[in-house]
């Protein structure tokens, strides 16, 4: 009983996780320094060899050091110590605090320039504390992701974000946070040339500031502008020492922080207006440059597309006059090959000579007609099919010998081929069998082996025995199985 309890426990153990503290005692000292006394904390990192470490001492080492360094605003050149820090914290979650350690890489890609990977791993952070509530972490996350957009000129994204942080403030009565987020909404506002409510917004932080802070009773936009006033007062509430929420805004949240002072405000006002104006023109004519361009494109493909449509039509012409005479040179040979017949009793030999000419001939204006696009052909025979009939050959369902849909078929085959039964009994001599016939009429219909052989209700190899008998009786002995269908479908 003793053994299940404790199997029970260290089960229980290892199912809820939790973040495992470091074996070495200057690790830990420096743990506790990181957020209140960065600087002496990354002192006490700098001194400790990394050889002798374990797996997970090793890895909060490097850890607090891109910690300490981020909360001391040192900027992250690579990201050549955050990837051991990631792999492990993928691989070990219940072990550390995963959302901080997305959010430090966040912090990295964001240094070096990848916004679209900070993003990435600022909402992976975001969607990893929806389970816990770490206000601090998650007000920090969403001034971070405000900041990216805002670089990016994403300003509707970066509002978004930044009232998000000012809701939570608000909330929870965090002063401090408060007068940082309405500044960073100020500038937003500022950005977009919305002025009144970047005042308006940057007015409620001095009040709130001389009410937090009585040594920013002097701050004015009226005396520095909005600008100015946004510098000072940050700095006079950055300088404080030992304010527990320090650290969040130690780096700087928005791209532009060093501010040079600027004249007076009305002086402010009328460089705004001024600017405008000129970005107002200056936007206009690139307007119209882009607008000269996309027309200017859209009339090139306009005309290459008239020209291959011409090309098309022309080639397409071309063919069709082709296909015409063929079938006009096929009828002539039908008609001298039907008088070759009349001709056989009285001069058999030279009968026969005519008959494998006209043949010939026959089997060249067939390859000749399939290699044109025979689909519209093909079209019209599936048009004047019934239904039925056609949904029978599509699907290969079987046709009994005696069925009279193969005398439909063939009425179908006739209204477009009206000498198609009589040239094919001219070819075969007069020995065409309804097997033959029946073949005939599915190659027609342009169907593979395999379909026949469903409808038929035959093996492949019968179906092939068929095409071959038909084709000998056309061609003799000498013949392709590509040729009998090629010249049954010019018939």
């Amino acid at each position: 009983m003793r053994f299940y309890t404790i199997s029970l426990i260290t089960l229980l153990i290892l199912l809820t996780g939790c973040h495992r503290s470091a074996t070495d005692d200057n690790i830990r000292k420096a743990e506790q320094l990181s957020d209140s006394h960065p600087r002496q904390s990354l002192n006490i990192l700098e001194t400790i060899p990394d050889t002798t470490l374990n797996t997970h001492d090793l890895f909060l080492l490097r850890f607090l050091k891109l910690k300490t360094e981020d909360n001391l605003s040192i900027p992250h050149t690579n990201d050549s110590i955050l990837k051991p820090v990631l792999d492990y914290a993928e691989k070990n979650r219940r072990s550390v605090n995963y959302p901080e350690v997305l959010y430090l890489a966040g912090r990295v890609y964001s240094d070096i320039g990848d916004y679209p990977g900070a993003l990435e791993y600022y909402h992976n952070a975001l969607d990893e504390l929806s389970a816990s509530k770490d206000n601090v972490l998650e007000r920090k996350l969403l001034l971070q992701i405000s900041r990216i957009y805002f670089s990016c000129g994403l300003y509707e994204d970066s509002e978004k974000y930044v009232r998000q942080a000012i809701k939570m403030d608000s909330i929870q009565c965090d002063t401090v946070n408060l007068l940082y987020g309405k500044m960073n909404l100020a500038k937003i506002h500022n950005v977009r040339a919305e002025y009144t409510a970047s005042d308006s917004l940057l007015n409620e932080v001095i009040t709130l500031a001389k009410t937090f802070y009585p040594d920013a009773s002097d701050i004015s936009t009226q005396d520095c502008g909005t600008d100015s006033s946004s510098a000072i007062i940050r700095h006079r509430i950055d300088s404080i020492a030992g304010h527990p929420n320090h650290c969040i805004f130690s780096q700087p949240v928005f791209t532009d922080e060093s501010i040079i002072n600027s004249a007076r405000y009305e002086y402010e006002i009328r460089q705004r207006k001024r600017f405008m104006a000129i970005q107002e023109y200056n936007n206009y004519v690139l307007w119209l440059a882009n607008l000269f361009i996309v027309y200017s494109i859209v009339l090139v493909f306009f005309l290459i597309g008239v020209v291959i449509i011409l090309i098309l039509r022309l080639k397409n012409k071309q063919q069709k006059l082709e296909l015409i005479t063929a079938e006009k040179t096929i009828e002539s040979l039908t008609a001298e090959l039907t008088k070759c017949n009349e001709l056989e009793n009285s001069e058999p030999t030279k009968a026969e000579e005519q008959k494998h000419i006209i043949k010939q001939h026959l089997l060249k204006q067939a390859e000749l007609i399939s290699m044109q696009d025979d689909k519209e052909y093909l079209n019209s025979l599936h048009r004047v099919t019934s239904p039925e009939l056609l949904e029978i050959l599509l699907q290969s369902r079987q046709i009994p010998y005696d069925s009279p849909l193969w005398e439909e078929m063939l009425n179908s085959v006739l209204k477009l081929s009206p000498r198609f039964k009589l040239n094919l009994e001219i070819l075969t001599e007069g020995q065409l069998t309804k097997s033959e016939l029946e073949i005939a009429i599915l190659i027609k219909y342009n169907l593979t082996t395999s379909s026949m052989s469903k409808i038929l209700l035959r093996s492949k190899q019968a179906v092939h025995s068929r095409r071959q008998n038909l084709g000998k009786k056309i061609f003799g002995d000498n013949f392709n199985i590509k040729d009998v269908d090629a010249i049954i479908r010019i018939l």
